[in-house]
């Protein structure tokens, strides 16, 4: 008789993500960290912290004044508001943070204890792709959770989310899609910055 081996698919991709790097452990005590819990690739966790022991949590207006775009064909109006739409979507996302603390936007909050959250985007952009897959893109950030009293940093990170765009063919010429094309490619850098909102909430979430 002969026995079949059935591997399940959850243990063949969490080797394959093993095998690039990545793990799931979210190591939360000062060290660097590369590929942390799948979600961030670069971690300084620079002091030990807990985010029960604050009260408030300020997410200050995000930093583009350095933004570069890999999107050749795109006007600087679709540039501009794409941005714009990206920097929301990712302040919601984060502040759905369901735990105890109160979400504050802008550069100051109360008197309470509080936490800053500090964001950079780094890059926004779109590759071809191949005959083999469809164009992919990509959204780059970097930031930092500090202490407004004495503004001591806890940690800083840095990560990119990629996204298939769907309904392009692969190798298609960015430059020369048309206004439907260039409408699946924003949706795809939108569901970029969701993931990328949503990762942080997890990271801020893992020192409780």
């Amino acid at each position: 008789m002969r026995i079949k081996s059935v591997i399940p698919l959850a243990i063949i991709f969490n080797l394959l993500l093993i095998s690039q790097g990545f793990t799931s452990v979210k190591n939360v005590n000062p060290g660097a960290y590369e590929n942390w819990g799948r979600m961030i690739n670069r971690l300084d966790i620079l002091r030990s912290f807990k985010i029960t022991d604050y009260s408030q949590f300020i997410i200050r207006d995000i930093d583009t004044a350095n933004v570069q775009y890999q999107l050749d064909g795109f006007s600087e109006e679709v540039k501009k508001n794409l941005l714009k739409q990206g920097n929301r979507i990712l302040i919601n996302r984060i502040k759905n943070n369901p735990q105890h603390l109160e979400m504050i936007e802008g550069q100051n909050g109360s008197s309470g204890k509080a936490l800053i959250l500090k964001i950079s985007i780094l890059e926004i952009g779109v590759k071809p792709g191949s005959i083999w897959w469809n164009p992919m893109a990509w959204v780059d950030i970097q930031g930092e959770l500090l202490a407004p009293q004495n503004n001591e940093v806890f940690l800083k990170f840095k990560t990119t989310r990629t996204s298939s765009v769907q309904g392009v063919p692969g190798g298609t010429v960015i430059k020369g899609l048309d206004e439907e094309g260039k409408k699946l490619v924003i949706s795809a850098i939108e569901k970029d910055f969701k993931e990328i909102g949503d990762d942080l909430n997890e990271l801020i979430l893992s020192f409780k």
